[in-house]
């Protein structure tokens, strides 16, 4: 599963687009960065709510460096491991981006389990051509050829409706959008 992070606080964009462009851009100083909102920050909770309403176990939680996707995935899964090259740095292409996301893909997990990927914008576009809201997410699967496709979308809407699934203790399907 790659999902976009969260819902963030726009008005923090020129804070970021201006470190980035003075050179102080840090991914490890969230000052510099455009981060969740409160609303980005319940939704990320919602997220992780949907996914337990649907019985998934979570094999490994895969984030790019940025403090709004590392945020995202300890909030709806309680853990994140920093991947760093799942970033464009200094507004540049994403080298290797593809490859990394190929092979955390396509790494074994136990049977059943699920693997996540939190990512943003760039990534998405750059890799699959899909233009994802915050909070969106796609499912992946491993082509025969041996690269990666998207096989179908979950919006940020999707998942707000499965949280109070979750609460509830009842399960749900989730509602995708296959393509």
């Amino acid at each position: 599963l790659f999902l976009r992070h969260a819902p963030s606080d726009w008005s923090q964009e020129a804070t970021e687009f201006e470190a980035r462009a003075d050179g102080t851009f840090a991914f490890a100083d969230c000052r510099t960065q455009r981060n969740l909102s409160p609303e980005g920050r319940d939704a990320a909770r919602a997220l992780g709510l949907a996914l337990k309403s649907l019985k998934l176990a979570i094999a490994e939680v895969d984030a790019a460096p940025l403090c709004r996707t590392l945020e995202t995935a300890r909030l709806a899964f309680g853990q994140a491991k920093t991947v760093e090259d799942l970033v464009s740095r200094h507004g540049g292409a994403l080298t290797g981006a593809r490859d990394v996301l190929e092979r955390l893909v396509k790494a074994p997990t136990p049977e059943r389990a699920l693997r996540v990927v939190v990512g943003d914008y760039e990534l998405a576009q750059a890799l699959f051509g899909q233009t994802l809201g915050e909070g969106d997410g796609l499912i992946l699967r491993a082509t025969p050829q041996g690269g990666l496709e998207a096989v179908a979308r979950i919006d940020l809407d999707d998942w707000r409706a499965l949280a109070p699934v979750a609460q509830s203790g009842a399960g749900a399907p989730a509602p995708v959008k296959r393509f």
